[in-house]
């Protein structure tokens, strides 16, 4: 048995669901007449075509509810990526933290950062996230950071009046290389996917200044 056929097993027994079960591919997401096309994309190992089936907003939605077969596939992370920018695309249409959690665990760490684009080099990174209420720290220690102070404070003037706030924040934190999963720019937005640890500490910059407060 490999580690994949391992890792399914375990998860099988956590789940209390046969493999079979969790093997099989779940179409809910992708419309009627694309779902042959997303059967031979899948069947072809094509995980961006495959994604591509869904409208952006139920992309991450796709590679969810179809993380087994993704990994027994070997295409779970190329996957996960090409959601991950599509639900970009469609602002609120990412996984939440527990979800966010649960592929990235399933996901091998080398692959998930192969099937990014390549990471600038360095060993630590200053990142930035935007966000729209300061005071929700949960929100500031996420996975999702960017190098481009400018493109984090867009994302938090978005977010504030998506959710009808008046607090937006951007907040800086260093990261050490190994922290981070995965990068990508096809959004030209320099976005990394970063594993922030219990103790980073993000640091609020000063709104007006752009300075740390």
């Amino acid at each position: 048995m490999n580690g994949t056929d391992e890792k399914l097993m375990w998860l099988a027994l956590r789940s209390g669901h046969s493999l079979r079960s969790l093997n099989a591919l779940k179409l809910f997401h992708v419309p009627l007449q694309f779902r042959p096309n997303a059967r031979k994309e899948f069947k072809d190992g094509d995980a961006v075509a495959f994604v591509g089936m869904a409208p952006s907003q139920a992309a991450m939605r796709l590679v969810l509810e179809n993380a087994y077969p993704l990994l027994r596939q070997g295409i779970l992370e190329k996957a996960f990526m090409a959601g991950y920018v599509a639900g970009r695309v469609a602002s609120l249409a990412l996984l939440n933290d527990t979800e966010m959690k649960f592929l990235l665990d399933l996901c091998d760490k080398k692959n998930l950062r192969e099937a990014g684009e390549p990471l600038p080099p360095g060993d630590k990174f200053r990142l930035y996230r935007g966000v729209a209420d300061g005071d929700d720290m949960r929100s500031a220690r996420r996975w999702s950071w960017t190098s481009s102070p400018g493109t984090a404070r867009r994302f938090a003037e978005d977010a504030s009046k998506t959710h009808r706030t008046d607090n937006p924040a951007v907040f800086m934190l260093d990261v050490d290389r190994r922290q981070i999963l995965a990068y990508t720019n096809q959004r030209q937005e320099q976005e990394y996917i970063v594993n922030v640890r219990e103790k980073d500490k993000p640091i609020r910059m000063d709104w007006g200044s752009g300075k740390v407060s």
